[in-house]
């Protein structure tokens, strides 16, 4: 089963992707992430699997991936935040610029 989710999250991460590309659009490449998020702990679920059958002490794969991916989630979302703050600050002095020129 879990290689089932493992494909369909990856597919599903590429067309999110194919489709944020093509519309230009933030949310669905944040989205997208979130897919291969999913993908990620897929596969790190098959990987704990595999190895736990010959080692038994390699119990700790699976949650040291949920952690690097909750991470990598976490670094990706302030990324995003700070992001969005640029771009309000960026509108912010359209608009003031723009409203300079109107008074003159």
């Amino acid at each position: 089963m879990s290689v089932i989710s493992c494909v369909g999250y990856f597919l599903l991460f590429l067309v999110k992707l194919c489709l944020a590309k093509k519309l230009e659009s933030s949310a669905l490449v944040a989205n997208s992430i979130d897919a291969l998020s999913g993908f990620g702990m897929s596969a790190g679920v098959i990987t704990s699997a595999l190895v736990l059958e010959y080692i038994r002490k390699a119990w700790l794969i699976d949650p040291c991936t949920a952690i690097a991916i909750a991470l990598a989630t976490v670094i990706y979302g302030i990324e995003i935040l700070l992001r969005v703050e640029r771009e309000k600050k960026k509108v912010k002095k359209v608009r003031e610029a723009g409203q300079e020129l109107q008074e003159k």
